[in-house]
């Protein structure tokens, strides 16, 4: 059996779908599983010991020039033959997880045969869209910005796949295998730090640096616990500023200084993840790492938020409404295992 896995959006949608293909792999032991994802993202594949084949799709060689309205014929040419090659994989089922225009019409072009078990969005032959799921047509109601989904992502990219999750698809060897050899590197010990993302895929979904500043400030008055501050190479400058604009002595800054494995094990090590709508949230889940989510209105944390044990999630409408010394009591009682005595999520 061979089964083809769409995911086209961004690192965390694409580790929020790991568990889905562990579960995949543990429903059909014998089948193939690919996965098809943007070039870009290639680095949240890796370690996932599941997929059989990463297929990369090359977003900006094919719709860039589509886009700028360059060279439309030769992008139109490339997209062919690269749904031609896919079609001739002969998969027996293709599971759509990204949910977007774009990637229905490439589900209707790879799909050609009459054989091929669709899952998630498609296309009619004449173009309207084809929701064959009951999870799919969930998705298209109740998903999205002001709608009220209470479903987690990674449950519902699991109900398109017709898998139930169980416990074992969420552990994650990546995260244990050698991780003593990254914490040497580091200087870090096991449980001695608290792994911190500032940054966020956008800037209102960030705490911002004054923020996080004042919440290392506090930390450093009641916990000599070292903070590990990580993040892409873009949130650089966010990083600095908070370093900047705090006293706290126990800082470790990697921003950009990790590569996905890496990553992994820090977070597996930590004593405590803490992060807004990021990625660190996603990597925490895997690892079953206590994570404390600092989330707003811009975010809708019952599809995005932490999923480890005795993870909590604090909540403001906005950053301001969400006070510096709150986040930090948080923290100290969660490394406690107390209760702060405020309102929680």
């Amino acid at each position: 059996m061979k089964i083809l896995v769409i995911q086209l959006a961004r690192l965390g949608d694409i580790f929020q779908t790991w568990p889905t293909l562990y579960g995949l792999k543990r429903e059909y032991p014998n089948a193939e599983i690919d996965f098809l994802v943007r070039d870009r993202f290639f680095s949240a594949t890796e370690g996932c010991a599941v997929i059989n084949e990463v297929i990369k799709f090359p977003t900006a060689k094919i719709l860039s020039d589509i886009v700028l309205d360059e060279n439309v014929d030769g992008s139109l040419k490339a997209l062919n033959e690269f749904c031609s090659d896919i079609a001739h994989k002969g998969y027996d089922q293709v599971i759509n997880l990204s949910f977007s225009p774009f990637s229905s019409y490439l589900v209707a072009s790879i799909s050609t045969a009459t054989d091929v078990e669709i899952k998630g969005y498609t296309r009619y032959s004449d173009g309207y869209l084809c929701i064959p799921d009951d999870v799919s047509a969930y998705f298209y109601a109740q998903v999205g910005i002001d709608k009220a989904n209470r479903v987690h992502l990674s449950q519902i990219f699991s109900g398109v796949a017709g898998i139930d999750l169980v416990a074992e698809d969420w552990s994650c060897q990546m995260a244990t295998q050698n991780f003593n050899s990254t914490l040497e590197k580091f200087k870090l010990k096991e449980s001695e730090y608290i792994i911190l993302q500032a940054g966020a895929s956008q800037i209102e979904k960030t705490y911002g640096a004054d923020k996080w500043a004042q919440v290392l400030n506090h930390l450093s008055k009641v916990s000599d616990i070292k903070i590990v501050l990580v993040g892409a190479k873009d949130e650089e400058s966010l990083i600095a500023e908070i370093c900047l604009k705090s006293n706290n002595i126990n800082i470790v800054e990697l921003c950009g200084k990790t590569s996905i494995s890496e990553l992994f094990h820090l977070v597996y090590a930590a004593q405590l993840a803490v992060s807004g709508d990021s990625l660190l949230v996603h990597l925490a889940s895997l690892a079953n790492t206590r994570t404390l989510n600092v989330s707003m209105n811009t975010v809708n944390f019952w599809e995005t938020g932490p999923l480890a044990k005795k993870s909590r999630i604090v909540f403001g409408d906005t950053r301001d409404d969400i006070a510096s010394d709150r986040v930090a009591a948080e923290i100290e009682s969660m490394l406690s295992d107390k209760m702060s005595g405020y309102p929680i999520i």
